[in-house]
C-alpha cells in the first residue's frame, strides 16, 4: 500500500473481490479512493454532469458510478481514514450492497443527493447515532429501518425515492426532519412511515406523496 499527501491511503483498482464484497484489507476502486479524496478534503464527489438526474437511469449505472456499501460503511465509523468534518458528501453515486450501521456511532455527516441505494436488504440505522443525514433525490431499493436512531442535527429525505417501507419508530431527531416531497412506494401491513418518538425543534415537513 501506498499513501499520498495527508496520509490518506492510496489503492490500486482491484477487480479480484465479488461485486458487493470488501474488507479493510483490500483495495479500493477508483471511485472509491475518490470518495476518500473529497472526504479528507470536505469537498463532494460528483460522478455525474449538472442538471437533474434521471431515477430511471440510476439502475444502469455501473463500475465508474459505485462505491461498495462496506467501504462506505468503513470510513463512517472507523477512525482508519482521515476526514473533514464537513463530513461525507456525494452526488451522483450507486452505493452497492448492503448498508448497515445498526447501533453504530457515525463520526460524521453523510450527506447524498441523486444517488442510488441499490441494495434490497434494508438500510439499518436501528440504535445508530448520526450528526446529520441528508437523503436528496436519492433512489432506495430496499427498506430503512431507522428505529430509536438519534439524530443530533438533522434527518433530511426529500424528494427521494423509497421503495420499500421506512421505519423511524422511536428515532429521537433534533433539529428538523424533512420529508418534502419523498415518495414512499412499498407496503408492510402496517403502513409505509412510522413515525419519530420525537423531533426536538424546527417543522416536520410530510411526505408529499404516498404510492403503492
Amino acid at each position: 500500500m501506498t499513501t499520498a499527501s495527508h496520509d490518506q491511503p492510496v489503492f490500486p483498482a482491484s477487480g479480484s473481490k465479488a461485486q458487493h464484497e470488501w474488507t479493510p484489507e483490500d483495495p479500493l476502486e477508483p471511485p472509491e479512493q475518490a470518495l476518500l479524496d473529497h472526504a479528507l478534503a470536505g469537498t463532494r464527489l460528483d460522478l455525474v454532469s449538472d442538471g437533474p438526474v434521471d431515477h430511471g437511469a440510476m439502475r444502469d449505472w455501473g463500475p465508474a458510478h459505485t462505491v461498495r456499501a462496506a467501504a462506505l460503511r468503513h470510513l463512517l465509523v472507523a477512525p482508519q481514514w482521515a476526514l473533514h468534518s464537513k463530513g461525507v458528501s456525494l452526488r451522483g453515486v450507486r452505493i452497492s450492497g448492503r448498508l448497515g450501521l445498526e447501533s453504530a456511532t457515525v463520526r460524521c455527516p453523510l450527506l447524498l443527493e441523486d444517488c442510488y441505494l441499490d441494495s434490497l436488504d434494508p438500510l439499518t440505522l436501528d440504535y445508530a447515532t448520526v450528526p446529520r443525514i441528508v437523503l436528496s433525490r436519492c433512489r432506495v431499493a430496499g427498506a430503512v429501518s431507522a428505529n430509536l436512531l438519534v439524530v443530533t442535527k438533522e434527518l433530511h429525505f426529500s424528494g427521494s425515492v423509497f421503495e420499500a417501507v421506512v421505519r423511524l419508530a422511536g428515532a429521537d431527531i433534533t433539529g428538523q426532519l424533512n420529508c418534502s416531497g419523498a415518495k414512499l412506494t412499498g407496503t408492510d401491513g402496517d403502513g409505509t412511515w412510522t413515525s419519530p418518538r420525537e423531533v426536538d425543534t424546527g417543522a416536520m415537513r410530510p411526505w408529499s406523496t404516498v404510492a403503492g
